[in-house]
């Protein structure tokens, strides 16, 4: 994207036709999304190396961007999202400022894509931990429906759980409404340390009902299983809790 650079070594006619053929590059190059069949994006093609670079530049010096980009256009810069390695555009917020409906529809898409298809004991690292981490802009549109995905699926968000709990409670979804999310997620959980973790949460969302709920529960188990229980109890309390997460 720094395409100046090569001004010193190649002269202002050679990165200019850089400039322009990158710019032009990202509105015919056509990016495969992960719920069309693409794959896991460990390895970026060249070209759409090129074409990422082509939409930043132009993004970056045009002040109205994206106001003049017809609807096609849009659409077609929207498949871009995804493919930034460990972070997102840094022309995203800009296109859901002016375009939040369409933002919303592609990423709601893409993420519901990943919570569906994210394996029991290997999480995916697709475009939620994204979400969760570089668009605190986007939470408040998007939260309830991980809210709704993971009430419909207990238990299916065993790999990504904290990255949807940080888009719920960035987005203040309700102190109730987390509870019984924990609530129905400690039913369904079978792993010892999962229902520990999903305690966690409860007590902190409703300690006056949470913790006689996690007393009951730690004195049903055998002695070991109780000490166990207790300190993955504690250790998510105190890093992974609604008031310290993130």
């Amino acid at each position: 994207k720094d395409w100046q650079v090569l001004i010193p070594t190649f002269g202002n006619e050679v990165a200019n036709a850089y400039r322009d053929a990158a710019i032009k590059h990202w509105r015919h190059y056509l990016p495969t999304l992960r719920s069309e069949g693409a794959e896991d994006g460990n390895s970026i093609p060249g070209a759409l190396l090129f074409a990422l670079a082509g939409i930043e530049i132009e993004a970056s010096e045009n002040t109205d961007f994206p106001e003049y980009l017809s609807e096609s256009e849009l659409s077609h810069a929207l498949r871009y999202i995804t493919w930034e390695p460990n972070r997102l555009p840094s022309w995203f917020e800009r296109i859901h400022q002016t375009f939040p409906a369409q933002v919303k529809k592609v990423v709601i898409r893409e993420l519901l894509w990943e919570l569906e298809n994210t394996g029991v004991q290997q999480p995916m690292y697709y475009i939620l931990q994204n979400l969760a981490y570089y668009a605190p802009w986007l939470h408040s549109s998007i939260a309830p429906t991980v809210l709704k995905w993971m009430m419909e699926h207990p238990n299916r968000t065993r790999m990504n759980r904290r990255d949807c709990l940080q888009i719920l409670i960035k987005a203040n979804i309700a102190s109730n409404c987390l509870a019984a999310l924990a609530t129905q997620e400690i039913t369904a959980a079978q792993e010892l340390n999962d229902i520990a973790w999903w305690y966690a949460i409860c007590v902190d969302c409703d300690p006056r009902s949470g913790i006689p709920k996690l007393e009951q529960w730690l004195s049903s188990l055998d002695a070991e299983c109780a000490t166990q229980a207790a300190q993955n109890f504690i250790t998510a309390l105190m890093g992974g809790s609604i008031s310290q997460i993130g």
